[in-house]
């Protein structure tokens, strides 16, 4: 009997920004409206070599608006849209890839990884973590085309008793994140009070603290697996 190889099992979380020719027409179609603000892919699975693909999606945003982009593409077979509540759905969708887009994705196959979903997508912001072996996720990230911009955001062992922390928090808590770290509130010492983040939010401070503790609390709770 051969020898097992020990593998070791590392993470890398990442922001992929690819080039207009390498999105999705349904990423492209959105990237500038922003009635839909955030998608998330939760599974996926591709059949007839790869030319189909089945993707299961939770959507922030106008189900009307969303609905209007697919029946404009082409390449989007069939689709079922359900509620959560005024702001998020499910979106179930049949997707013609013979097509080509998103070539970044296609540089993935055949290296030895596993995807933690969500695969996020804001705009034309796409973030995931991969979870592999070190030397492989190396491979990975280097096989995608030099168009694609890559920022690694975190790299260390897999520890999380939970998945990626992309899926963690609302879209407005996201947000609220965001906009407090671009403008310095999270720096040491701070660079940016907390009236300044709400109104770069466009609300109260009451209510930027708010979406701050919670999402806080949401990735602390995800961090120690509670």
């Amino acid at each position: 009997m051969s020898e097992r190889r020990r593998a070791h099992m590392n993470f890398v979380d990442v922001t992929i920004r690819p080039p207009p020719s390498m999105r999705h027409p349904l990423v492209q179609l959105l990237a500038s409206d922003d009635r839909v603000l955030r998608e998330e892919l939760l599974t996926w699975h591709t059949v007839d070599a790869g030319a189909l693909e089945h993707q299961l999606m939770l959507v922030t945003g106008e189900l009307a608006v969303y609905q209007e982009a697919l029946e404009s593409l082409d390449s989007i077979r069939s689709y079922d849209l359900t509620p959560i509540d005024d702001r998020h759905f499910y979106a179930y969708l049949e997707d013609d890839r013979s097509g080509g887009d998103e070539a970044w994705r296609a540089a993935l196959v055949g290296h030895d990884f596993v995807h933690v979903p969500p695969l996020v997508f804001e705009g034309v912001v796409a973030r995931m973590t991969l979870v592999g072996d070190p030397d492989e996720l190396r491979a990975v990230l280097a096989a995608l085309p030099t168009a694609v911009t890559v920022d690694v955001e975190r790299v260390g062992e897999f520890r999380r008793p939970y998945g990626a922390l992309t899926g963690e928090l609302t879209d407005r808590q996201h947000e609220a994140l965001a906009t407090a770290f671009e403008l310095g509130y999270f720096e040491v010492p701070r660079e940016a009070s907390l009236a300044e983040v709400a109104d770069a939010l466009g609300c109260t401070e009451s209510t930027a603290s708010t979406h701050l503790r919670k999402a806080e609390r949401a990735l602390v709770d995800a961090t120690l697996g509670l």
